[in-house]
């Protein structure tokens, strides 16, 4: 099914049916869910924090392994359920700048030397760019951004 056929169905239910769909959707999605809760909410803090707590977890399992990798492909899992659960791009952009800053710790905490880590790093970075460029939010995350390029710079993954 298409979005177009979808709205084809959708304009032959009363307001009771549709709202009985809405439900059902509630009831069996943890992501709907998710959803309308932070679309409901003036407070999305929660669950930005529980995101950024799944995020942390990943971290703090590559602190304990010997070769101090994470699995990225984990992460990336974590942040896109976040994009699909998410109201606000500035949640979205707040969860990936988290990411940066805590691989920007595991790089210093334990002294990683990897041209390939530091190529992803700088890549999110930039990636997280442009979105607050898109979505005209500069001033509001500049402080931030610049003490995450300060710390890029540090490490030199960031040329100047």
């Amino acid at each position: 099914m298409n979005k177009k056929e979808l709205k084809k169905f959708i304009t032959t239910l009363s307001n009771e049916e549709l709202q009985g769909e809405i439900i059902k959707l509630f009831e069996k999605f943890d992501q709907v869910k998710h959803f309308y809760t932070a679309e409901l909410s003036n407070d999305t803090q929660a669950l930005l924090s529980k995101y950024k707590q799944k995020i942390e977890k990943e971290f703090q399992r590559a602190s304990t392994r010997s070769s101090n990798s994470y699995r990225i492909t984990e992460i990336n899992n974590i942040i896109k359920e976040f994009e699909k659960v998410s109201v606000f791009s500035i949640d979205i952009i707040e969860l990936k700048l988290y990411r940066i800053e805590l691989a920007i710790k595991l790089v210093k905490d334990f002294r990683i030397d990897d041209q390939t880590y530091y190529a992803s790093i700088a890549g999110h970075y930039h990636k997280a760019l442009k979105q607050i460029n898109a979505t005209h939010l500069e001033d509001y995350f500049a402080d931030k951004i610049d003490a995450i390029k300060l710390l890029l710079i540090k490490r030199t993954i960031l040329e100047e």
